[in-house]
C-alpha cells in the first residue's frame, strides 16, 4: 500500500527534476528526499523515471528502482520519493511548428508521428 502526501502540479516540459533543493522544478521539501533525487524525461517514445543516486531511493510498484537506470513509466504512473506519492499521466502532447498551428494528439499517435529525437512539449498533470 502506498501512503503519503499527494503531489498535484502541471508540468509543460520534460525533463523535470525532483528533489529537496529549490532549483528542482518539483521541489519535495523533506529530509528523506535528496537535494537532486530523480528526473522525469522523455526517452524512446515514453516518459522515464531515473533515480539520481538518492540516499533513500525511489519506489515504484513496491520496489526501489536501480539508481541511474531509466525506468519506463508510460502514459500513467505512480511512484514514491520519501513520504511523497507522485501520480501522473500524459494528458496531451502538442506538436507543431512556427508555420503550422499546434494540435493536441494522444501519446500513442505522437509516438507514431514523430521520431524519438523530435523536440516535443508535454502537458502533464500530476495528481
Amino acid at each position: 500500500m502506498v501512503t503519503g502526501d499527494v503531489i498535484q502540479c502541471e508540468v509543460d516540459r520534460l525533463p523535470v527534476t525532483l528533489g529537496r533543493h529549490e532549483s528542482n522544478l518539483l521541489r519535495l521539501d523533506n529530509a528523506m528526499v535528496s537535494r537532486l533525487h530523480a528526473t522525469l524525461e522523455w526517452q524512446n517514445g515514453t516518459v522515464v523515471l531515473t533515480d539520481l543516486g538518492s540516499r533513500n531511493g525511489t519506489i515504484q510498484r513496491g520496489f526501489a528502482i536501480s539508481p541511474h537506470t531509466p525506468r519506463e513509466l508510460g502514459d500513467e504512473f505512480l511512484f514514491a520519493i520519501g513520504p511523497f506519492v507522485i501520480s501522473g499521466r500524459v494528458e496531451r502532447i502538442e506538436i507543431g511548428s512556427t508555420d503550422a498551428p499546434t494540435r493536441a494528439v494522444s501519446a500513442a499517435e505522437m509516438r507514431r508521428l514523430l521520431p524519438d529525437d523530435a523536440e516535443i512539449t508535454l502537458v502533464r498533470r500530476m495528481m
